[in-house]
């Protein structure tokens, strides 16, 4: 497997001797490794999942499914092997780098839920390819869930909001797409939610059933 190993670059803050601690220790026991994936177990996948909050209890949740957690920042990891280890926490595979570097070694139809929530909109025209959620990606995101999986996505900034919306519904493989201003069942806040709500942000929530094709 490639992994950046340009840490620096991102990393929010100074790791803390804890933090750094738990990259060296406990990451190693539940680093996303793509071969080992069996088409017989249940996977959910979550890409970018910040601090770990929403991904960590999900998983907390929903013990009969491997929770494949996406974080290319290691200030998130870190707390997310915080939260698991505190919680202890089996169910759980984080790849602490970009989706990008693996997304082609999950078998297809594999997903049977996937989850982006507040991704970062990248505003510019120019950097509209970053876009976790973009033409490109919502073929490639398809092809790994299963038939009836759901794909369910949030963001608080309305255009990309409305961009995602549109990437999903052109795309022709998703159905039963809803949008509402409250969060589908059983949503757990983020870190983030809750800042975007204080600056009287309003999230947008989306989810869309894959077809089956």
């Amino acid at each position: 497997m490639r992994l950046n190993k340009s840490f620096a670059r991102r990393v929010g803050k100074s790791l803390s001797p804890l933090q750094q601690s738990l990259l060296k220790e406990a990451l190693p026991q539940c680093l996303f490794d793509p071969l080992t994936l069996l088409s017989q177990n249940k996977y959910i996948a979550e890409i970018g999942i910040g601090m770990g909050d929403h991904f960590v209890m999900r998983a907390q949740e929903q013990p009969d499914a491997l929770h494949i957690g996406f974080e290319p920042y290691l200030n998130g990891i870190a707390n997310s092997l915080k939260l698991i280890k505190a919680q202890n926490i089996t169910n759980i595979m984080l790849w602490p780098d970009d989706v990008d570097l693996v997304i082609d070694q999950i078998p297809n139809n594999l997903l049977s839920a996937l989850y982006i929530l507040f991704p970062d909109p990248w505003p510019k025209l120019h950097h509209h390819k970053r876009r976790i959620i973009n033409e490109t990606r919502v073929k490639v995101f398809a092809s790994k869930l299963q038939a009836d999986a759901m794909l369910y996505f949030a963001s608080d900034i309305k255009h990309y909001f409305c961009y995602a919306t549109d990437m999903i519904r052109s795309s022709g493989l998703f159905h039963e797409i809803s949008i509402s201003s409250s969060p589908y069942d059983n949503y757990i806040k983020t870190k983030y939610h809750i800042k975007a709500e204080a600056a009287l942000g309003m999230p947008q929530f989306l989810c869309a059933r894959k077809l089956e094709i």
